[in-house]
């Protein structure tokens, strides 16, 4: 099944990409055209319209290959300066205990620049992100504040 992507105007802008069966490099180069669109797009709005946050639904992944996680680090570090600039914050929802070993070995490769969640619900994921937009909106946070990842269980 073909990645789905969504961009949700709220008061976060969530970006929601979900994935479902075995990642391919195919599904990688889709998320890379989502991500870079988004980006150039981000350029094109009004400021205060520019951040946006990033849910990533990986719920339906059945398998992922150890190098798409290490093609994805590479990549985000290409994109680190427009993550600092645009990105508040993102989710990971994951069911599968597989691929979350999977998505913590990313995490060690590739430590996260901004705020960052591995949960198991949409409700979680969305709370989490609601609550970085809110405290990004209200300017306590600085658009460049270092990451940290945090696990929710339902």
């Amino acid at each position: 099944m073909p990645l789905r992507y969504e961009l949700k105007r709220d008061i976060c802008n969530i970006l929601i990409v979900s994935f479902s069966g075995n990642l391919q490099d195919d599904d990688l180069r889709t998320f890379k055209d989502v991500f870079n669109h988004r980006f150039i797009e981000c350029e094109k709005l009004p400021k205060r319209e520019r951040s946006f946050s990033l849910i990533i639904d990986m719920r339906d992944v059945s398998a992922i290959s150890p190098n798409l996680i290490i093609d994805l680090a590479r990549y985000m570090s290409e994109c680190e300066p427009l993550i600092n600039k645009y990105l508040v914050s993102s989710s990971i929802i994951v069911s599968n205990e597989w691929i979350k070993t999977i998505i913590n070995m990313f995490f060690t490769i590739r430590k996260p620049t901004k705020p960052n969640c591995v949960t198991t619900t949409y409700e979680l994921a969305y709370e989490f992100i609601k609550d970085y937009s809110e405290i990004y909106s209200l300017g306590s946070a600085s658009h460049s504040s270092s990451g940290s990842t945090n696990s929710k269980k339902k």
